[in-house]
């Protein structure tokens, strides 16, 4: 799931509990600002789009 506001992914389960996250504001690499959309590709990785940082990052298919 997208949380934007906190500039960070969630990895959640059916419960709506949180089983990881990804991300944290910022501009690096791995750091995001008003994550807005993702996709998840056919290895397991994680396509995020940002709305302030005008970018796409990709992420390894894992969480913290």
């Amino acid at each position: 799931m997208c949380d934007g506001h906190n500039n960070r992914i969630l990895k959640l389960n059916r419960n709506g509990d949180i089983l990881g996250v990804l991300g944290g504001a910022g501009k690096l690499p791995g750091q995001l600002d008003f994550v807005h959309h993702m996709a998840i590709g056919p290895s397991g990785s994680i396509y995020a789009a940002e709305i302030k940082n005008w970018r796409v990052q990709k992420f390894a298919p894992r969480f913290q």
